[in-house]
């Protein structure tokens, strides 16, 4: 053995015992024996914030120069632009630098970018690594857009973008960040005026020749010349050619041999190849057939050449991976095999190997290499067709978690997600579609449970087909499939197509499989979930009611995906206007759920929260208040002031003071907060003094709290500037804690404005309204609900502001989007032709306000049932629209009918009754109905009087128009 094949053995035999190591099978020295299976299902990471490992960098000094100049911590908003072909080194060349730069920038964000996808992967991986107590609490998304707002805060940082494909992909995330940016990409289009582009081209002669040299010594002075003009200069290849002449006694000269022994043609490749992809494709062949009759090398570079180019968790192929059908003796390779078959592969410098310091091992693979290996496989008469492919495929599948559900394993996927999409890209649907079902059922399951139902539809459907040719229609697995897929198209708004589907999957499910089955009860799920989308109120608890039944007699009450059910059933309750029937379903659920899962099970705060709004919605802010108070202090203790679920838990607090009529309700949470803090984490601790602090400015601000309950109802007796300022705080803790285009920053900017408009700012009401509308329309597009709830906000605002043109204008905007998305019946969609309808009255259109609102009233009555809140509403616009008009003989039956029904529905005290109560009574005295007037003004007064106090401004204003029709006593 010669020397240079000695010290090549020594590398290989170290990596082989370091992976060996790793998977258990050594402990101390080199002794093998199974020691520790158990590490085969540990968690999978995904290495990020860190660039990979830049190796040995041959040349490029005058363009490393070049970025040291222009990537410094105080360029800001700069970004520059490696280009070049495939195979040139770019991300190596970006590497090294980032390597070196990290004396000089505080944080090296290392990011793929060869998709939007893969970015928000990554985002969301480094964001679970950045803020744990995020992770498993926020979706995917979320937790991206928090990673992203978070480190454009911080100074002294530079960002890396790998791979980017598009610049479209990366540019929303690169004007967040807004720090110096360095980007490669094969693709110099899109760049011109953005970035300060540098051309990464092929090596010259000499750095090609200086390369040889540096990597294989003497081996390398016959013949260098020769070889880098056969091999294009091209880096990779060189890179590729170096490896084996340190692996052999091969001189350059002789490696030329061998690269032109490698014809295409004879082959079998396929036409219209680059010379540069043959020659990898060449250098690749000659490297793998060193091997012999040791196939376990080029199998394994087969299997990770269907992976995306990014690094690969060595532990996958642990325990395999094995045919899914075949006993573990089928499996590629035991872990010794396999981590000596990673050992020749990085030392033949076709695979890249990185060691972590909390001991994982990572393997990647550039994709020149992985596109070159798949056409050698494919031209292979000796190989089974895609056996490399099927292999990728089973260690993919067995690599991901079981449950999906489980928080804890939201890592694992993020990590796989890459991989498992690239296997989707690089396959066909009718490429043995039973080989991909239980991996792309099991990811399109995993988004959907992140939210991320458009790219679920894809992964979805694919599984979907799968079973249908395997299985056939009516099988169980068919039926699972199907109804994941039609829920995903229902929650991407293809309602039509999803209800269709979802009503024959449940006939077929009932007539096969039984009711009880779980295949069955999930479709029945789905399809009362579409009828709630439709506005459907009654189908949806029809079905729910009998999905609940199912699923208890099946799983039992106290089941967690029972509890979902029964959790949705109160959901439909509360969406067709019966908040009572969702709270007794909820209190119902809330004690199952602690009696079963814990009152620190994620599924039963779930619970909690969603009493705390029923109760709000029916009247029991008591109730609420006291709830969100115990579940307030719970979640601070268990999971940190900062939680999600524990600021969840804050703001429905304040919500409830605000709906018991605490005026000053800012200051009452604040000091619920502080005695909260201080009792779960000490006077002195950080947190609790900030809340201390926080509640000291607050009370400047604002008036005393005052003693007894504000008068319910009534806006004017609420500090609106107080609102303001406690909300702004709000406001400015959300956007830096997710971002100022999270969703939660956005409905809080709403709110906001809502209070700037009701205190009178109409510039900055406007001014908000424009300004979140304009971030809805570019970030969450025209099919979202909150950029609907925008346009209707600002619309208002124009509308106070007396811009009735554009408020006008914003309100058909409403309409269309509304029809579009919701149908004609839909409660939200009747609520914008209501709008339009106001426009017309305020416009003195009084006609067309009538006709309109006349229809929105039959139309509710149709939807909702007589008693439904928006009816009355819609009774009581009807009526003051003819009074307007001077038909008071066609406004009085209404006013009357609204309060009676308010009186039956909600009782004489309740402030909604009361206002029909005064709308009545003023109807009563442009009819010229004194007496019925007087009577009527004498018992309200009498109400007001017992439930208000006795300086309200409400209370005077009603003895103001009972002056108008006689005395009254006093």
């Amino acid at each position: 053995m010669s020397t240079s094949d000695s010290h090549a053995a020594s590398g290989e035999y170290e990596l082989e015992q370091d992976l060996l190591r790793e998977f258990g099978y050594l402990s101390g020295s080199a002794r093998s024996g199974i020691i520790a299976r158990g590490v085969a299902r540990r968690r999978l990471r995904r290495p990020l914030g860190l660039p990979p490992d830049p190796g040995r960098l041959v040349g490029r000094r005058e363009t490393l120069t070049q970025l040291s100049t222009l990537l410094t911590p105080d360029a800001a908003d700069r970004t520059v632009v490696l280009y070049g072909p495939g195979g040139v080194g770019k991300s190596a060349l970006a590497g090294h630098f980032a390597a070196t730069a990290r004396g000089r920038f505080d944080e090296v964000v290392w990011l793929d970018a060869s998709s939007g996808f893969d970015i928000q992967c990554g985002l969301a991986a480094l964001g679970a690594t950045l803020r744990p107590a995020s992770d498993g609490v926020l979706g995917d998304p979320e937790l991206a857009t928090w990673t992203a707002t978070h480190l454009a805060g911080r100074p002294r940082r530079l960002l890396v973008l790998d791979d980017v494909a598009d610049p479209r992909d990366v540019r929303a995330l690169m004007d967040t960040f807004g720090g110096p940016t360095l980007v490669t990409t094969r693709n110099q289009a899109g760049w011109h005026g953005r970035a300060h582009s540098i051309s990464v081209d092929m090596f010259g002669r000499a750095e090609a020749e200086d390369l040889l040299v540096r990597r294989c010594g003497r081996q390398a002075q016959h013949g260098a010349a020769e070889l880098c003009e056969r091999l294009g200069f091209l880096p990779l290849a060189l890179e590729i050619a170096a490896a084996y002449l340190r692996q052999t006694s091969c001189t350059a000269r002789d490696y030329v041999a061998l690269i032109d022994g490698v014809r295409p043609g004879a082959r079998g490749w396929p036409s219209g190849l680059t010379p540069h992809e043959i020659v990898i494709a060449q250098a690749c062949d000659v490297s793998l057939r060193r091997q012999g009759a040791d196939a376990l090398p080029g199998m394994l570079l087969e299997t990770l050449a269907w992976f995306a180019s990014e690094l690969v968790p060595t532990a996958l192929f642990l325990d395999g991976p094995h045919t899914p059908d075949g006993p573990k003796s089928d499996r590629l390779a035991s872990p010794p095999g396999m981590a000596r078959a990673i050992a020749v592969l990085e030392a033949h410098g076709l695979v890249r190997v990185r060691r972590h310091t909390d001991g994982q091992t990572m393997i990647s693979v550039h994709h020149m290499v992985q596109d070159a290996v798949r056409v050698l496989a494919a031209a292979d008469p000796r190989r089974p067709g895609g056996i490399g492919r099927e292999f990728a495929t089973v260690a993919l599948d067995q690599g991901l978690p079981k449950d999906a559900r489980d928080r804890s394993t939201w890592p694992t996927y993020r990590a796989l997600l890459p991989h498992i999409g690239m296997l989707a890209a690089r396959t066909h649907q009718d490429e043995d579609p039973s080989a991909f079902i239980s991996l792309f059922s099991r990811t399109g399951h995993f988004l959907m449970d992140q939210e991320q139902h458009a790219a679920a539809i894809p992964y979805l459907e694919r599984a979907a087909a799968g079973c249908l040719t395997e299985l056939g229609p009516r099988h169980p697995n068919t039926l699972l499939s199907t109804s994941a897929l039609a829920s995903a198209y229902l929650h991407s708004g293809d309602r039509v197509l999803a209800l269709r589907m979802l009503g024959s999957i449940v006939e077929d499910s009932i007539d096969v499989l039984g009711i009880h089955h779980s295949a069955t009860i999930t479709a029945m799920h789905g399809l009362a979930t579409g009828y709630m989308g439709a506005a459907d109120h009654s189908n949806a608890i029809t079905m729910l009611e009998l999905t609940v039944e199912a699923s208890s007699q099946a799983r039992g009450a106290d089941h967690p995906d029972t509890l979902v059910i029964r959790m949705t059933l109160a959901r439909a309750h509360q969406d067709s206007g019966d908040p009572q029937s969702a709270v007794a379903v909820l209190e119902h659920v809330l004690e199952d759920s602690i009696a079963a899962l814990g009152g620190e099970d994620r599924q039963t705060i779930a619970a909690a929260h969603a009493i705390a709004a029923a109760y709000v919605a029916a009247g029991e802010p008591a109730k609420a208040a006291a709830l969100c108070e115990e579940f307030f202090h719970a979640c601070a203790v268990m999971f940190g002031m900062d939680d999600p679920e524990t600021l969840g838990f804050g703001t429905g607090l304040g919500e409830s003071y605000r709906a018991l009529g605490i005026a000053d309700w800012n200051v009452a949470l604040l000091e619920k907060t502080r005695e909260i803090c201080e009792e779960a984490f000490g006077e002195e601790d950080p947190y609790t003094l900030q809340v201390a602090d926080k509640l000291a400015r607050v009370r400047g601000a604002s008036p005393p709290l005052r003693s007894e309950a504000a008068e319910p109802g009534a806006a004017e007796d609420l500090d609106p500037h107080t609102n303001v300022l406690s909300l702004e705080r709000v406001v400015d803790g959300l956007r830096q804690e997710f971002g100022p285009d999270h969703q939660r920053t956005l409905l809080a900017r709403l709110e906001l404005a809502m209070k700037h408009r009701e205190a009178g700012h109409l510039r900055a009401a406007v001014s908000a309204g424009e300004q979140i509308l304009g971030i809805c329309d570019s970030s969450l597009g025209s099919d979202s609900e909150i950029t609907l709830a925008a346009v209707n906000g600002l619309a208002a605002a124009l509308l106070v502001a007396d811009d009735l043109a554009r408020a006008t204008d914003l309100y058909n905007r409403a309409l269309g989007d509304s029809l579009r998305l919701f149908g004609d019946a839909d409660p939200r969609t009747c609520t914008a032709v209501h709008n339009i309808a106001d426009c017309y009255r305020r416009a003195g259109e009084l006609a067309n306000a009538i006709e309109i609102l006349d229809h929105v009233r039959t139309v509710r009555i149709r939807a909702l049932g007589p008693d439904h809140h928006d009816v009355l509403t819609s009774t009581e616009a009807l009526a003051a629209a003819y009074l307007a008009d001077s038909q008071a003989d066609r406004a009085l039956p209404l006013f009357r009918q609204a309060y009676a029904d308010r009186v039956r529905l909600s009782g004489p005290e309740n402030p909604q009754t009361l206002i029909a109560a005064v709308d009545l009574l003023h109807a009563l005295v442009e009819s010229d109905n004194p007496r019925e007037a007087r009577q009527l003004g004498t018992h309200v007064l009498d109400v007001c009087e017992r439930v208000l106090r006795p300086d309200s401004p409400a209370i005077q204003r009603l003895r103001t128009d009972l002056g108008r029709v006689g005395p009254v006593g006093e």
